[in-house]
C-alpha cells in the first residue's frame, strides 16, 4: 500500500511557466532582445534558467557571460515568482483525495 506521495512543485503541481516567461522577457527587453511567446517558453520552462536563456538569448552554460545572465534571470524571477503562478486544475482535489485515503504527501525540489 502507498504510504506517501512526493511531488515536484514547479510544473507538476503549479504552473510556473507564466512567471518564468515574464522574468525571461524582462531580461530580454533589458538587453534589447525580442521577447518570446508563451508558446515558445512553455516547452522550455521545465529546463530552468539554462533552457530559457538558451531560448531567449542563445546563451548556454559554456558561454563566458552565462553566470551573469543566469543571476540576472534568477534575480528577476525572485521578484515575480508568484505573480501569475497557479495550481494546475484538479490539484486541490487530488491532494484532498490523498488525505481522505490517509496517504501523506509532500513536496520535493531541486531548487536552492
Amino acid at each position: 500500500m502507498t504510504q506517501a506521495v512526493l511531488f515536484d512543485l514547479d510544473g507538476t503541481l503549479a504552473d510556473t511557466a507564466l512567471d518564468l516567461g515574464g522574468a525571461l522577457n524582462t531580461v530580454l527587453r533589458r538587453h534589447g532582445l525580442p521577447e518570446k511567446s508563451m508558446d515558445e517558453i512553455r516547452p522550455q520552462a521545465s529546463h530552468g534558467a539554462s533552457g530559457l536563456l538558451r531560448l531567449g538569448a542563445g546563451i548556454t552554460p559554456d558561454h563566458p557571460d552565462y553566470m551573469q545572465w543566469r543571476k540576472e534571470f534568477l534575480d528577476e524571477y525572485s521578484r515575480c515568482y508568484a505573480d501569475q503562478t497557479i495550481l494546475f486544475d484538479g490539484v486541490n482535489e487530488m491532494l484532498e483525495a490523498l488525505v481522505q485515503r490517509g496517504i501523506q504527501w509532500g513536496i520535493i525540489t531541486n531548487k536552492p
